[in-house]
This record gives C-alpha cells, structure tokens and sequence, in this order.
C-alpha cells in the first residue's frame, strides 16, 4: 500500500472546512472503492474517517481491514459478528439484530462519513457511549419501527441513501 502522507480524512476534518466540490470528489472515490469491494464479496464493517487515508495528490484510500470479511453476493449476505465503531454503526448493529446486512452497514457508515465530511462533526454525539447509543436509535425509530426491521424490510435510511448516492454520483460525472 502506498504511503498516505497527507494523513487520515478525521485529522484533516480538524483542520479543515470542506468545499462540496471535494466532498462530492472524495465521496465518489469511497463509492467506487466500496461498490468494487462490494462486487467481489468483500464487507469492510468498519468504515470512518480514521480509515480513509489521504494521498500525496489529495486522493483517498480505504485501510485497515482488520473488520473485514468475505459473504455472499446474493441479497441477504448475512453477517453474526458485531464489530466496528458506535459513532458509525447502523441501526441494525444498534437493535441488535442477528444476522444483520454488512452491506447496509457498510452504506450507513458511508453516510456517516458524508456527514462528517459536510458538517465537520459527528451526526450523534454526546458525553457518554450510552447516550450516543440512545441518540442513533430515538433517530431511527422515526423512520422506521422495530417490527419492520425485524421483518426484514429494507432501512428506509439505506434506500434513501442509495438513491442520493446514485444521484451524487451521476452530478459528479456530469
């Protein structure tokens, strides 16, 4: 892997209020990286802003895969091992739910980092894990309820977030 040397994308965010036209950039490139990852049956399951690196030429680079893992491609690749970060991670890790999508995990966390990069802070925060917690999920009972999910409908945050994604994208190449 090459060396970043322009750090990670959380230390340039403290130093750094972003214009639309690299955030649009950058969120294009972490697409590309996940949507290729995605393709070949790779999850990352721990995407956030100290795992996207930048390079020498301002591009970044998706790292630390110690998450990682291999599903299936088909709809419902399925995945029993709860892991990455509180701040990034998406309701379905938050409710607890077993085996829960990394895909869409992988999406959510993804629009966490579209926030971030925006806003320059977290989309929940607060003193302690526990309220954090209790933040994320008081956030997505108003979209959707506990039994839809349970049930296996698809996060009305994921699909939201895919048809802007999708339109992002298609902004960017215009």
């Amino acid at each position: 892997m090459e060396f970043a040397e322009n750090g990670d994308l959380f230390t340039h965010l403290r130093n750094t209020v972003m214009k639309e036209s690299q955030i649009r950039s950058w969120l294009v490139q972490i697409l590309w990286a996940f949507m290729y990852m995605h393709s070949m049956g790779v999850v990352h399951r721990d995407l956030k802003c100290e795992n996207i690196l930048l390079t020498s030429n301002y591009n970044v680079r998706i790292a630390d895969f110690g998450f990682a893992r291999f599903v299936d491609r088909g709809r419902n690749p399925g995945a029993d091992t709860l892991c990455g970060t509180l701040t990034y991670s998406s309701p379905e890790l938050l409710y607890g739910k077993r085996p829960y999508n990394p895909v869409f995990s992988d999406v959510w966390a993804i629009g966490v980092v579209l926030f971030m990069m925006a806003n320059n802070k977290a989309p929940f925060r607060d003193k302690t894990k526990e309220e954090i917690h209790r933040k994320q999920v008081s956030s997505v009972v108003m979209y959707m309820n506990k039994n839809e999910w349970e049930n296996g409908y698809i996060p009305l945050s994921c699909a939201l977030g895919v048809k802007w994604v999708a339109a992002m994208a298609v902004l960017n190449l215009n």
